[in-house]
């Protein structure tokens, strides 16, 4: 998906409550940067997007399918099963790239991770 196809799906679906136009007819969204704020809608970055977006239409940035496939490396053929109790039990953040193995959980979950394909993420 191109980033103006995103942008727009972030537009359809966000909330009437947190969108609006701007005083030169510039849309834009309500997002939290270290606050609440207005963000003209081309402003956002990559990880506000994917955010934004429908829980059906995420991906995972390029930094969590790196901490990702850092994982699979170290866990071999088990690493799914490992990934999921080590989300289970919490014990994500003790790995290398924690964090962001605990935003894979929290923005695509556990289902996502039961129909990844890890050969989708070789051609790197």
């Amino acid at each position: 998906m191109t980033r103006k196809e995103a942008l727009a799906l972030v537009w359809k679906h966000t909330h009437r409550d947190y969108k609006g136009k701007l005083a030169d007819g510039t849309k834009a969204i309500m997002t939290f940067r270290r606050g609440t704020v207005l963000v003209p809608l081309e402003g956002l970055t990559d990880e506000e997007i994917q955010h934004a977006l429908p829980r059906e239409k995420r991906t995972p940035t390029p930094a969590q399918l790196a901490a990702l496939k850092a994982f699979a490396a170290k866990y071999g053929h088990t690493w799914r099963t490992k990934l999921n109790d080590a989300w289970l039990l919490g014990r994500d953040a003790s790995e290398p790239g924690g964090h962001l193995l605990r935003q894979l959980r929290n923005t695509l979950g556990p289902s996502w991770l039961a129909s990844f394909k890890l050969e989708t993420m070789r051609g790197d």
